[in-house]
């Protein structure tokens, strides 16, 4: 996929080829050879746009902030289309985050702060560090899809949040992986990106009551051992 909110701005059109279309071609040749099911990675942060109230659950119908938000709304409304033909489920991920993510891009700020704490170098916020996301560690994640597999083999459809429900800002974040690397330096700030929400985090009733999803690693959890393993992969 085209991952980026900021180069969903930057070249809309490139987003859309990718997104939508690569989705569409996908759930087409899904039909074509009869797939036993299609898991959709949906996007939690921002299909529902700046929602009013937190939790926000499946049924909220937001605008999204950003081509990249639409495209992947869009793929979901595809899917849905599609669903008669193939069970389709769109996993609505809060922001996934655990170790081998990419470090690198301006996606994944765990990821990109552990490898810029653990190497002594500038940590850039942008914004006032206040805009908060639902964190899930990336091995909940992996049992969310494994659930949604087993459902779409009974033939069933559907769209669910897979998050911790929980509100943490980025500034919180920083303090955190802060105290974990045992970083000096102060967070550099730097203007808030267009298209990025305000605040979100997940209502995942929906995935606990007919998926039997539950998140098994805490925030605290999941962020020891990214730290560890970036600290690990600087070693080598």
């Amino acid at each position: 996929a085209q991952a980026s909110v900021v180069k969903s701005i930057e070249n809309p059109f490139y987003d859309m080829d990718v997104n939508i279309k690569g989705t569409l071609i996908l759930l087409e040749n899904s039909v074509s050879v009869n797939a036993k099911g299609f898991i959709y990675a949906g996007s939690g942060g921002t299909a529902y746009g700046d929602p009013k109230t937190l939790p926000v659950s499946e049924d909220y119908h937001g605008i999204p902030e950003s081509p990249y938000g639409i495209s992947k709304k869009c793929g979901e409304m595809y899917g849905l289309f599609f669903s008669d033909r193939v069970p389709f489920i769109s996993l609505r991920y809060g922001n996934v985050f655990g170790p081998r993510q990419d470090p690198y891009g301006e996606a994944g700020v765990i990821a990109i702060f552990s490898e810029r704490m653990l190497n002594d170098r500038e940590v850039y916020i942008y914004g006032d560090g206040e805009q908060t996301r639902d964190f899930v560690y990336i091995k909940d994640v992996v049992k969310a899809n494994k659930l949604a597999t087993d459902f779409t083999l009974k033939g069933k459809t559907g769209i669910f949040n897979i998050a911790t429900g929980k509100e943490t800002s980025v500034n919180e974040i920083f303090k955190k992986l802060k105290e974990l690397t045992g970083y000096k330096r102060e967070a550099i700030y730097k203007p808030p990106r267009e298209g990025e929400v305000r605040r979100i985090s997940l209502d995942i009733k929906k995935a606990e009551r007919e998926l039997n999803f539950t998140p098994e690693w805490s925030l605290e959890q999941g962020l020891r051992e990214t730290v560890k393993y970036f600290n690990e992969r600087r070693k080598t």
